[in-house]
């Protein structure tokens, strides 16, 4: 009976929908940080065995299909510096060959920590080499940069 009497009172609540989960931007962000993490790695295992600007070239049009990304660049270290080696997108031709300082901006962090970052509005403002972008003539909106 005690059973019964515990059951008695209690409300039937109503059935609960199973929710679908939701997609926040910071898990699409992560999905994508982790895709080119791991196109990162193809690129290095291929560039031993193939001409670089080739390489450089399929790893920027994976990055584009990938990512959707309205632009892509890679940047190489030359000595004290990083060399806009490949770039796609509107201020392509401006910033081939353009050169930065080694650890300045988001690349430089990444150059000194080796870790990816991702960054997006005022912390992307606040992060990026901003000489890049009056050099190219775009506001850095948002940014994920790998080793």
């Amino acid at each position: 009976m005690t059973n019964q009497k515990r059951h008695a009172g209690a409300q039937k609540s109503k059935p609960r929908r199973a929710r679908a989960p939701k997609k926040t931007a910071r898990h699409i962000v992560a999905r994508d940080k982790r895709r080119l993490t791991a196109l990162s790695r193809m690129g290095r295992t291929v560039v031993a065995s193939l001409d670089p600007n080739e390489v450089l070239k399929q790893v920027i049009d994976q990055v584009l299909i990938i990512l959707g990304a309205q632009d892509v660049s890679i940047l190489l270290r030359e000595g004290d510096e990083l060399v806009f080696g490949a770039v796609t997108g509107a201020s392509a031709a401006v910033l081939r060959g353009k050169r930065m300082p080694l650890y300045a901006g988001v690349a430089g962090q990444v150059m000194q920590t080796g870790a990816s970052v991702v960054v997006s509005g005022e912390t992307a403002r606040a992060k990026v080499y901003r000489e890049i972008d009056k050099i190219s003539g775009y506001q850095t909106q948002s940014l994920l940069a790998v080793p």
